[in-house]
């Protein structure tokens, strides 16, 4: 089994937005989950996600059905005028659109996704492998009406089996945007980076950002983006060759509003812990996995990175064979979700008391708990928020001879968030966003945004999988007013 929680089908994120809202919108705020859609949503991984200073949200998701993307405006915790088309992608491509959205101050927004086409007929080569964008003006209502925007140069050579694409997108406070990608179409996958005028042209050609990204097996990218009202952005990444690489880190790099790069990458997170062993003559080993970077940015260009590492107990049976690792969820003996903060110079700002060390900030850690698909929102004055899913197993085994083979079962997922106050230094306790309850299984993909006074809205997939009945669903928590 394979650790990218590739679901099936879009992205759900949310951002912050300032669409026009109704007069009906309530002065008391609403605090309970509130279905945005209906239909039939796919499930998929929530990402790269912007803040604004306005009192509204916008939420973008997929419709499986349909394979059309759409939006709606949030308000006070409730939902505003009716869902509005943005685009649609190919469902015969096999790959997962991966939904990204950004949005500015003015409350015109930009949301970005993959698609492809030209599939051979078994789902394993999809051609003309694209990064497509759509303008959304605010206010917009029924469909947006903006001429879609082709990212990257068409890629006819990609992996099928790796062609994820996990595109982010940021926008700055006049409008500009700027997308990041990884492009499969080169041996090293480098993740890349285009900005754009706030009408909708490039500015310039493509930027690789990251210096070689080593071919990533099953160990995507995932590169995230954020931006600073003038326009200042930072990419987070994840490098490494898979997942089993002992030398998989998180990086971040810098792009100035004029499209260059001003310093090398550097690393997030504080490397492999020193008990990781690789395969001795008993067939165990022990490995760390970091994935799944998420990076949000305030105001004056400090910022924030959000990453997932598991531990992992791994061995070898005669089913695998002598070249593969047998892994299941139930191999992963703890999940830690990370986070670190970084100034306008890009140094740590999470230190150890005594030496002053960098020291990774431990936002959520279990033993035999399983996290995945972090995110985090910031706001203008570098609070932030993050959140997360956590996958509820259980493991059933079966004999074949001598053999035991063993699978992971879903019992559903719980969303969970984490706010963190800068001034402190503190995180505050545990929010629990949803749990399965009676008809409500499932509960993945979490987003997040946040308002200038701290205030923050989840949306997430919910629903159950298995009777086809998957909604939108979101939740708004209020802030306390900033003085």
């Amino acid at each position: 089994m394979r650790f990218g929680d590739k679901l099936l089908g879009g992205i759900i994120s949310l951002v912050l937005g300032g669409g026009q809202m109704p007069a009906e919108a309530q002065a008391k705020p609403n605090k309970k989950p509130v279905i945005l859609s209906e239909d039939m949503v796919a499930m998929g991984n929530g990402r790269r996600i912007a803040g604004n200073t306005k009192d509204a949200f916008i939420a973008v998701w997929v419709d499986s059905d349909s394979a059309q993307i759409y939006g709606r405006y949030l308000n006070n915790g409730l939902a505003s005028g009716e869902p509005f088309k943005i685009g649609q992608f190919d469902t015969e491509s096999g790959i997962d659109p991966h939904l990204s959205v950004a949005m500015n101050p003015d409350g015109d927004a930009v949301v970005c996704w993959g698609d492809a086409s030209d599939l051979d007929g078994n789902y394993d080569t999809p051609l003309n492998l694209k990064v497509l964008c759509r303008r959304v003006p605010k206010g917009t209502q029924g469909e947006v009406q903006t001429p879609s925007i082709l990212v990257n140069t068409v890629n006819n050579q990609a992996d099928g089996d790796a062609a994820d694409f996990l595109a982010g997108v940021a926008m700055d406070t006049g409008g500009d945007f700027i997308v990041v990608w990884q492009d499969f179409s080169k041996t090293a996958k480098p993740v890349m980076a285009r900005r754009y005028a706030r009408g909708g042209a490039a500015k310039g050609d493509a930027i690789q950002v990251s210096e070689d990204s080593h071919p990533f097996g099953y160990s995507p990218a995932s590169p995230s983006v954020a931006i600073d009202q003038d326009g200042d952005a930072v990419v987070a990444w994840a490098e490494g060759n898979g997942y089993y690489d002992r030398n998989n880190a998180i990086y971040a790099r810098r792009i100035d509003k004029a499209g260059a790069l001003p310093k090398p990458k550097f690393r997030v997170d504080l490397g492999t812990p020193a008990d990781a062993v690789d395969y001795g003559d008993d067939g165990k080993a022990l490995f760390y996995a970091v994935m799944s970077p998420a990076v949000a940015m305030d105001a004056a260009g400090n910022f924030a990175v959000t990453w997932l590492r598991q531990r992992i107990d791994a061995s070898r049976t005669p089913a695998c064979g002598e070249k593969y690792v047998c892994f299941s969820y139930d191999s992963v003996s703890s999940s830690t979700l990370y986070a670190q903060r970084f100034d306008q110079n890009d140094n740590p700002l999470h230190l150890k008391k005594k030496t002053s060390a960098p020291e990774d900030l431990a936002v959520v850690s279990k033993q035999k708990k399983l996290y995945v698909l972090p995110e985090m929102a910031m706001d203008p004055d570098g609070d932030f928020v993050v959140t997360w899913q956590e996958k509820l197993l259980k493991k059933e085994c079966y004999a074949d001879g001598e053999d035991t083979y063993c699978y992971d079962v879903s019992l559903g997922g719980r969303i969970f968030s984490r706010k963190f106050n800068p001034k402190t230094k503190k995180f505050a306790g545990i929010k629990k966003i949803a749990k399965p309850v009676k008809l409500i299984k499932d509960n993945q993909a979490p987003s997040v945004a946040m308002l200038d006074d701290g205030s923050f809205t989840v949306l997430w997939t919910q629903g159950d999988y298995d009777e086809g009945s998957l909604s939108a669903t979101a939740r708004f928590f209020p802030g306390k007013k900033k003085k």
